[in-house]
């Protein structure tokens, strides 16, 4: 274990032990509680997260967790043999905090990217991609990545392809981004 949560009723406590103790505040929960195995209830009445570091510079060292886990499972199931990369971004549910992950089609995880607080994950998006080796695969992900800047770094700079997904505000620019996208794939192919 290297990380202890805590949370802290904000309209009873202060938190004022957890800060002098070395705990750092992270934010406050939407207002839900856990009732059952897998089911979870609104109250409303959100709580402030605290958490510890329980081994000195844990955060970078997770970094590193994550790369050593995804050698291993290279190593365990083999390369991965899929041509899809898939990518989502997802909140989670209970506190302030979202992370973007990468995944294959058959659900093989690739990895995953914290979105920063002052942000959203369309460059989450963009920094896993720069982790991933996309050549010769299509990358998939939802509207909000149909960008430009998205598009030219997995076709041109990763070699992969791209399938691009259209929301109903960009279905009336579809006739544009097809003649973008079919104009500089003549150019880059011949």
């Amino acid at each position: 274990m290297v990380l202890a949560e805590t949370f802290v009723h904000p309209a009873l406590y202060r938190g004022t032990a957890y800060q002098v103790s070395g705990w750092s505040r992270l934010g406050a929960t939407r207002g839900w509680k856990r009732s059952a195995e897998d089911l979870y209830q609104k109250h409303d009445r959100p709580k402030e997260v605290w958490v510890r570091e329980l081994v000195k510079r844990a955060c970078p060292r997770l970094r590193v967790i994550e790369r050593v886990l995804l050698r291993w499972q290279d190593q365990v199931l083999g390369p991965t043999q899929d041509r899809l990369v898939i990518l989502d971004g997802k909140e989670h549910r209970h506190a302030d905090g979202e992370t973007v992950s990468a995944v294959d089609g058959t659900g093989r995880r690739l990895g995953t990217v914290p979105v920063p607080t002052d942000s959203n994950e369309i460059p989450a998006v963009r920094q896993q991609l720069a982790k991933l080796d996309v050549v010769g695969k299509i990358v998939l992900a939802d509207a909000a990545h149909t960008q430009v800047q998205t598009v030219q770094q997995v076709l041109y700079e990763g070699g992969g392809d791209y399938l691009l997904t259209l929301n109903s505000s960009a279905a009336s620019r579809s006739t544009r981004s097809t003649r973008w996208v079919s104009c500089n794939s003549n150019a880059a192919t011949g």
